[in-house]
């Protein structure tokens, strides 16, 4: 789970505006803004965005600061937000700010949450629950991206790779027999063959492996 503040009054979506140049956001800076503070709480994460394909719930508050005659209702807990700007259009805005930073798509949010409240201090807390799939669906998922013949030429090459290696305890010392040459080339024709597709593998799943290495140790 993650969450993510933004400080300041709650920001509700405007309609765009039209003219005879076509259309223009007036909101823009305050995008921008809002970006800008998303970014800088979860810059650290190594999983975010979120992959296309993981689906992601989302809790949304929206809090506004207290008028000075609703502060006893406020303390008695009984001051709730009925006014404007409409739910719907402060989730528009948010849901502006998060695509291509927190997750990949808005078609991601599976579940989507929103509350408007009251506060001393006015801000928009966003809290992203990633669903992240079991372990039998990443599995499944990491097959369907390579077809066993792929693999029946990992091993190929990975095997002709193994047999120079072998050829002395150091396969780096200078033999007549060792032809390095051919070496690199195997390297290369494996990376050149496969390389993208392992790298997608990597960059979805991190941590998979490790997950399946202890599945398999306690079998």
């Amino acid at each position: 789970m993650i969450k993510i503040v933004l400080p300041g009054d709650p920001i509700s979506k405007m309609r765009p505006r039209f003219s005879k140049f076509g259309t223009y956001d007036l909101q823009k800076p305050q995008k921008h803004a809002a970006k800008f503070q998303i970014l800088s709480q979860i810059n650290k994460n190594p999983l975010i965005p979120y992959p296309d394909g993981v689906a992601i719930d989302l809790e949304i508050t929206f809090y506004f600061k207290v008028r000075e005659g609703d502060k006893n209702l406020f303390d008695w807990g009984l001051l709730e937000h009925t006014s404007k700007p409409d739910i719907d259009n402060l989730e528009k805005f948010v849901l502006d700010c998060l695509p291509g930073i927190v997750y990949q798509d808005d078609r991601q949010v599976d579940r989507l949450i929103s509350s408007k409240m009251y506060s001393e201090e006015p801000r928009t807390e966003i809290l992203i629950v990633p669903k992240q799939p079991s372990c039998e669906d990443q599995v499944k998922e990491v097959l369907s991206l390579v077809p066993p013949s792929e693999i029946s030429s990992m091993a190929d090459i990975l095997s002709c790779i193994a047999e120079w290696s072998s050829f002395n305890e150091n396969p780096f010392r200078s033999q007549d027999g060792i032809d390095y040459e051919e070496v690199a080339y195997l390297i290369l024709d494996l990376a050149e063959k496969h390389g993208e597709n392992l790298k997608k593998i990597n960059k979805k799943f991190p941590g998979l492996a490790k997950v399946l290495k202890e599945k398999m140790e306690n079998k």
